[in-house]
This record gives C-alpha cells, sequence and structure tokens, in this order.
C-alpha cells in the first residue's frame, strides 16, 4: 500500500481507508475532505438518540390509550399479574392476535417503572425510534465517516409518518427498529469478509427472530427485498451467515410457537389462531380494486418519505459521483434495490395500506449519509453541492409551514392556545426569520442543523393534535359513566366489546367475563348481571330484550355500545338451550354454554 494510502487508513479507520483502496482512477477521487474522513464517536451517536427521544416522548402521556394500545398494555399487564409469559391473555382468555416479544417489552416497562400510567406503555416505542437513529448512525459513520453518519440519524427525524409510532404504545416502533437492524446487518454481512462478519450474523438473527416475536411476516418485505439486493450486488458472499442468521431467526419464532401451543394444549384450551388468519385473508383476497391501490404503493412511500426520499436519485447522479468509490456504489446500489425490492414484494403481497410499508422507509437515510459525504467534497459552486442547498431551504420552509399549519389546526380543534402550543411556534418563526436574513450566506451544514430544528419544534403541535384525536376516540368518556352505573370494581359481561376497545373497561376499573367467540351466539347467560354488548351482538339478541332492564348507549364514539342488566333466563328458554345445546354435543360441536368462562 502506498504512503498515502496508509495515510488515509490512519486518519479515517479501516472501512474508509478499504474505500479508497478500491477507488476508480477519477480525479480528486479519494483526495477527501477532513470532515469526509472524521470518524464518527459514540458522543455523536448519544447526541442523535437523545434528539430522537426528546423529540419523541413530547407529552406521550396527555392522552388514554385509544385504538389497539389498550390491547397491548392490559396484556402486558396480566403477564405481571399472572406470571404467564408464554400465552398473552387478555380478561383471562388466550390472545394472540400478536406475537409476544411487544408485551414482554410492555411488561418490563411496567416492572422498572412501578406505574400504569400511559407513558409507561408508549416511552418503548420512542426509545425504539431513537435506538434506530443510533444504528444508522452508526453504520452510516462505518460507511460514509462522521458527517454520513450525522447526517443519516437525524434525517429519521424527518420521516413524518414514523411520528405517530414514536407516540404510542403499539407494536409498530419495535416492529421498525427490528426489522431495520436486521436489514442494515445482512447489508454489512454482504461487505465485510472477516471474522467480524459472523457478530453481524448473530444480531441479524436475533434482530429477525424479535421482529418475527413483534409482528410476525410483516418484516419479510424489507428482509427479504434486502436479501435480494444483496445477491444481486455481491453475488455470494457471506450468503451463508446470511442464510444462517436468518434460519437462527426463524428457529426463535418457532420455538415460542411450539411452547405456546403445548402451553394451550396442557390447560385444554383452542388455539388461538385469529392472527393466522387475518394473515391469510389478507394473502388471499382478491379484487382489482386492491390490485389497483398496491400498485400505487411505490409512488405513495415515495412521497411520504419526502425530503429524505429525494437521496436516493442525489446519491445515484452523475454529479455525485466523482465522490464515491466502487466499494460506495455498491453499497449505494444494494440499499436502492432492497428498497425497491421490499415495495415490490408489497405490491405482490398486495399490500394497499402505507402504513404496513413505513418499516422499509428507515432504509432511506443512510443514502441521506451518503449525499452528505457528498456534499462535504463538492466545492461551492459545485451542482450537487447547490441541488442540496435548494432541497435543504425548501425543506426548511416547508417544516416551518408545517408547524404553524398544525399549531393553528390544534388550536382551532381544540379552542385552546396554550405556551406549550404556541411556544414552539414562535421559536420556528424566530428560526424562519434568522434562516430568511441569512438566505444567500447559509451553506449545508447550516441549513441542515436549520432542518432538523425545525422538525424538532414541529412536534409539539403534532403531539397536541395526536393527543386530541387520542381522547376523541378513546372511550374514557362511557368508562366513567360505566363506571358510574355498574359501580368500581364491580363485574360484567361482556364480547365483542373487549377485542373492540378494551379500555372502556380498564378506565371503568371493571372486572370482565370474557366471552371470546361473542355474545351473539349465546342464547342464555349462567346469572343475572350487566352485560356490555356491540351493537351486532345487541341486534342478535333481538328476540330476548324483554329480559334487560334498564338499556343505556353507553357515549362511545360511535354510539355502538350497549350497557344492559340481564335478569335471568326464563325455564323454557333454559330447557330449550339445553336441548340445542345435547344436539350440539352429539354432532361432535362445542355448546355455547361451554363457552363462557367459568365463573
Amino acid at each position: 500500500m502506498s504512503a498515502q494510502g496508509s495515510q488515509r487508513r490512519l486518519v479515517c479507520g479501516p472501512t474508509v481507508a478499504a474505500a479508497c483502496d478500491d477507488a476508480p482512477a477519477t480525479p480528486g477521487a479519494c483526495e477527501l475532505h477532513p470532515a469526509a474522513v472524521a470518524r464518527l464517536a459514540w458522543r455523536d451517536i448519544v447526541i442523535i438518540v437523545a434528539a430522537i427521544l426528546l423529540a419523541s416522548c413530547w407529552a406521550i402521556g396527555n392522552s388514554p390509550l385509544a385504538r389497539t394500545e389498550p390491547h397491548r398494555a392490559m396484556t402486558a399487564h396480566e403477564m405481571n399479574s399472572t406470571g404467564e409469559w408464554v400465552v398473552p391473555t387478555l380478561f383471562g382468555q388466550p390472545y394472540l392476535r400478536k406475537p409476544p416479544l411487544h408485551y414482554w417489552v410492555l411488561a418490563a416497562a411496567e416492572q422498572i417503572t412501578g406505574s400504569h400510567a400511559e407513558w409507561v406503555y408508549r416511552a418503548p416505542s420512542a426509545a425504539s425510534i431513537a435506538l434506530l437513529g443510533g444504528l444508522i448512525a452508526y453504520l452510516s459513520g462505518r460507511w460514509f465517516g462522521r458527517i454520513g453518519g450525522v447526517a443519516a440519524g437525524l434525517s429519521l427525524l424527518a420521516i413524518v409518518p414514523l411520528w405517530s409510532q414514536t407516540r404510542n404504545a403499539d407494536v409498530d416502533a419495535l416492529n421498525t427498529l427490528l426489522t431495520v437492524a436486521t436489514a442494515l446487518a445482512i447489508v454489512e454481512l454482504g461487505r465485510v469478509r472477516t471474522f467480524a462478519s459472523w457478530g453481524w450474523a448473530v444480531l441479524a438473527g436475533l434482530a429477525f427472530g424479535g421482529a418475527l416475536l413483534t409482528k410476525g411476516p410483516a418484516c419479510l418485505p424489507v428482509v427479504l427485498g434486502t436479501v435480494i439486493a444483496t445477491i444481486v450486488v455481491h453475488r455470494r458472499r457471506n450468503l451463508l451467515a446470511i442464510g444462517l442468521a436468518l434460519a437462527a431467526g426463524t428457529g426463535l419464532f418457532l420455538a415460542w410457537a411450539w411452547m405456546a401451543v403445548l402451553r394451550l394444549q396442557a390447560a385444554g384450551q383452542p388455539l388461538d389462531k385469529q392472527g393466522v388468519d387475518e394473515v391469510a385473508r389478507n394473502l388471499t383476497a382478491f379484487d382489482f380494486a386492491s390490485i389497483g391501490k398496491a400498485l400505487l404503493l411505490p409512488a405513495t412511500i415515495a412521497v411520504y418519505a419526502l425530503p429524505v426520499a429525494l437521496a436516493l436519485p442525489l446519491a445515484w447522479s452523475r454529479a455525485a459521483a466523482p465522490a464515491f468509490s466502487e466499494s460506495h456504489r455498491r453499497l449505494i446500489h444494494l440499499i436502492a434495490i432492497s428498497v425497491a425490492a421490499s415495495l415490490a414484494i408489497g405490491v405482490i403481497s398486495r399490500i394497499t395500506n402505507p402504513r404496513y410499508m413505513y418499516i422499509s422507509l428507515p432504509m432511506l437515510c443512510p443514502l441521506a449519509g451518503a449525499v452528505a459525504w457528498a456534499v462535504v467534497q463538492a466545492s461551492d459552486t459545485d451542482r450537487m453541492r447547490l441541488q442540496v442547498q435548494a432541497i435543504l431551504k425548501t425543506s426548511a420552509i416547508a417544516f416551518l409551514g408545517l408547524t404553524f399549519g398544525l399549531t393553528a389546526y390544534v388550536a382551532w380543534r381544540t379552542s385552546q392556545i396554550t405556551i406549550g402550543l404556541i411556544g414552539p411556534a414562535l421559536l420556528g418563526g424566530a428560526v424562519g426569520a434568522w434562516l430568511i436574513t441569512t438566505w444567500s450566506s447559509q451553506r449545508p451544514a447550516s441549513l441542515a442543523g436549520v432542518c432538523v430544528a425545525l422538525l424538532m419544534l414541529a412536534t409539539a403541535p403534532y403531539s397536541a393534535l395526536h393527543n386530541q384525536t387520542r381522547r376523541e376516540i378513546a372511550s374514557y368518556g362511557a368508562a366513567q359513566e360505566l363506571r358510574r352505573i355498574v359501580g368500581e370494581q364491580r363485574s360484567v359481561c361482556a364480547g365483542d366489546w373487549v377485542l373492540t376497545g378494551p379500555e372502556l373497561f380498564l378506565y371503568a376499573d371493571v372486572s370482565v367475563d370474557f366471552y371470546r367467540h361473542g355474545l351473539a351466539g349465546v342464547r342464555s347467560l349462567p346469572h343475572d348481571g350487566w352485560v356490555v354488548f356491540h351493537q351486532r351482538e345487541w341486534e342478535a339478541w333481538a328476540n330476548r330484550r324483554d329480559r334487560f332492564d334498564p338499556v343505556i348507549v353507553l357515549p362511545t364514539r360511535n354510539r355502538n355500545a350497549i350497557l344492559a342488566y340481564y335478569h335471568g333466563a326464563r325455564d323454557s328458554d333454559v330447557k330449550a338451550a339445553a336441548r340445542v345445546d345435547d344436539d350440539m354435543v352429539m354432532k361432535g360441536q362445542t355448546p355455547a354454554a361451554d363457552r363462557a368462562p367459568s365463573q
């Protein structure tokens, strides 16, 4: 190796030096700017993680649990209460809509904090995205130096669709962390040739197993897309290690599934296949409307990923080519192909909701690091540098408009103006005024800093809007009415409403006799007492409503929760139900009475 190559190795470390050694003979291609060869320090990663965590945790405890949040939080709480960690349960019944890893994380957070507050169940999601930002920064720093690592890590803040994941207690943020960690580890496995590759194989295996244990096959489009890209770009390099890693992760998931089946069989419980059935329905459903929506998925995701998505054409542009070695070009091609392949798999799988492909968006962040690497080495009049400056200025204006727009909308929607709401808007206005007065002299680094500052300010009104929406959706007011009528720590019977909105019972502080198959097929109840019907269940009891008094419509959002007091079955009805049950037993079917929980 030449003395110049040795000097680069001492300055920028083995990863960047290896990239320089195989660089093409392009004039200036390896004459790296000092900012480009600087190594990413751990303090840089800590600052990135802290910034994302701060932006994600703004007022995360200021709204009740809503949508599917209570399903996760209450299931995790039952794990701590019952000590059953293999089979998740909801009101004592097996609940396997999702695998258990997210419940384990929430249960651990509950134990660590000793609190049942809403922020306890949402904090792991914020931490997941913050850790993902740190991981992206670390790997991008290995690939594109300190400037690339910092730019890639902070660009995660600019992917606005991920903001909703960081502020709820659902599985999406953890699934995004583990899925992208698997994909990035596979990318690194395709690059390295040393014994250290097995360390990345271990990370890939654990992350893949964790993703399967979090949301099942939802991770497969991104993981398989990255494997395809690795094969295309690197052929067979470390393919064995990648295969073993994915096999090990699959083994972790199958081991849990086997233990869960054994546990259910030992308890005499039927297998809960609702999650499997949901996946099967999504894969087998066929109609031309869904195909048309699926074909729009790549364009929709590209729009949602703006402005980070613009890093893809910039990194591939001719203007950026002189800054990259052959190793860098292969890496950029691999990441771009992995994103394209992931979206193609999503289209083939007929995924019509873009939310299910948000996990592919963070894969664009390393490309933002690549662009930053190229910009640092460009001259002030370089075409690419001017393009990036224009994009950053436009993004800054857009983020400022987002802050003002969200602030105005929240103020109108809530009819309130608070310091926490108006303060970030005023600070954003000050940053915007400074940007305008120094418009012509702004450089890419300072413009990027302005964008990060405006993004962090925009998260304040976004959090206020997010919390207001959850207050309107959650059944908190109905729960207070339910507690007033029934009384605290009393018992009610319920079926479909447990799966529709379990926060109704959480905030009412009542226990539930849960009919997991719903109340629509139940002919009579075993005892007198209060019953919470879903509207569709209440309609099935149309010929037996004389057994209920009083009947009250709870003030849920859709007015589809009916609270009624059951006064018991008539003797003739009991005998008729018994005859029906006897016939069902003769046919090998499970009687409705046997599906009721034991008292």
